[in-house]
């Protein structure tokens, strides 16, 4: 794949090893995939401006549209965030989020009642 340089890789192999060994972030093992992929501060930011599109878009469903409502809901499924990794990821919430877990609190306000 010509795209591929070695700078690239050897990004994504720090990447990959600091995620791996780090003491202080774990990894979250997300069940959907774009979630998943959010691994830095310019993945968190494309993929919050494509759920924006998609919501402009109508091809996101959501329960909280106004600000309020939304910010509402993000603080609330923060604060309850246990039950969903420990019934639907049957793993314990990390001490240290990382962007992953930033992403999937602004994917779960969407909906969170």
């Amino acid at each position: 794949m010509p795209w591929i340089t070695k700078d690239y890789l050897h990004t994504k192999q720090i990447r990959t090893l600091a995620r791996t060994y780090s003491s202080k972030v774990r990894v979250v093992n997300w069940q959907d995939p774009e979630i998943a992929a959010v691994e830095s501060r310019e993945d968190l930011a494309r993929y919050l401006m494509s759920l924006a599109a998609r919501l402009r878009e109508d091809n996101l469903p959501t329960e909280n549209p106004s600000t309020d409502a939304f910010i509402d809901a993000a603080g609330r499924w923060t604060k309850s965030m246990d039950g969903f990794f420990s019934n639907v990821l049957k793993e314990p919430v990390p001490d240290s989020p990382d962007w992953s877990t930033v992403a999937a609190i602004f994917r779960a306000a969407l909906v969170y009642e």
